[in-house]
């Protein structure tokens, strides 16, 4: 039986659209050769804030199995923070050491065959603050002259921020009326109280 050009025209249409739809089913994450982007970010730990860990854990969703997905602490994705192959439709991946202040994490998404996505829209922030210890000054009892400057040797120090020194403590008196004048100096992390009493 010949086919009429119009039936050729058909038959070659529902092929082409056959192949068309088998390449979707094939692949449902894959649009113009590109992954879709993971759909959300958020934070697995630590939970509560103030948040000091510079390593958190952040859960990603929307991946596949078998996928690397990368962490980024910027919305075009070339800062890359964590990575981790995923072994479901989420991920959960720890981070690299983040800088002190708000973050922004963003990911993507990428296969064996070369494949990638863009940069996701969806993002998770994470305020990291360092966490400062002082030894040498808690609950102390001091007793004073009224005549005399009395001198505290202190430390001050964060191993987490080099910057954190003397000149980042303040001090406070519940009792300036007894105390007007309370004073801190030193240099590097090496500190002094000085308490002044009321003459």
């Amino acid at each position: 039986m010949r086919l009429s050009f119009h039936q050729m025209l058909k038959l070659s249409i529902l092929l082409l659209l056959s192949l068309f739809w088998a390449c979707v089913s094939e692949d449902p994450k894959i649009i113009d050769n590109k992954l879709l982007s993971p759909t959300s970010i958020s934070l697995e730990s630590p939970t509560n804030p103030p948040f000091t860990l510079r390593n958190p854990t952040f859960k990603v969703d929307g991946v596949s199995a078998n996928q690397t997905v990368k962490l980024f602490s910027d919305s075009k994705c070339q800062n890359i923070v964590g990575t981790k192959i995923s072994s479901s439709t989420s991920v959960s991946i720890t981070t690299d050491d983040l800088s002190f202040g708000t973050n922004t994490i963003y990911a993507s998404v990428s296969d064996a065959n070369g494949k990638s996505s863009l940069c996701s829209s969806s993002f998770a922030t994470y305020a990291l603050v360092s966490f400062p210890k002082i030894t040498g000054i808690q609950d102390l009892n001091v007793s004073i002259n009224e005549e005399e400057l009395k001198t505290i040797s202190f430390t001050a120090i964060d191993e987490d921020n080099s910057s954190f020194g003397c000149s980042s403590v303040g001090v406070t008196s519940s009792n300036l009326s007894l105390f007007p004048s309370v004073s801190i100096s030193g240099t590097g992390t090496n500190c002094i109280l000085t308490l002044e009493p009321l003459k």
